[in-house]
């Protein structure tokens, strides 16, 4: 049986919200897009823009700082799609958006755990 990769269409998909997931090892937010869609078709996914910057010798993806200063034709920009399950989906979101001061996210997380949702 010969297995298709699904379609996916931000375009005409639902948006849900944007995520701001990726940083570099010092905390930089990396200029990477990520945001959270749902088709009709294929479910919950994230649909990333990752913008490279060509260092001499590798493309590495680039903190916002360092993608505004690069020369046009060192830059480039790669889209990703990747299906979630709702679990996913509810974990990040958690993670996301619910505010760690007094314990709130724990509280939230540790519920889920309870519930089955890793």
């Amino acid at each position: 049986m010969l297995l298709s990769k699904p379609t996916y269409d931000p375009s005409n998909d639902t948006y849900i919200t944007t995520l701001f997931l990726d940083k570099d090892e010092e905390g930089n937010f990396l200029d990477v897009d990520s945001m959270l869609h749902h088709s009709d078709e294929h479910g919950f996914y994230i649909a990333r823009t990752i913008i490279q910057i060509w260092d001499g010798s590798i493309w590495t993806t680039a903190t916002n700082e360092e993608s505004e200063s690069a020369l046009r034709e060192h830059r480039r920009s790669l889209r990703v799609f990747r299906p979630l399950t709702p679990a996913q989906v509810i974990r990040m979101v958690v993670e996301q958006f619910v505010p760690e001061e007094e314990g709130a996210r724990d509280l939230t997380i540790n519920a889920l755990r309870a519930a089955g949702i890793n």
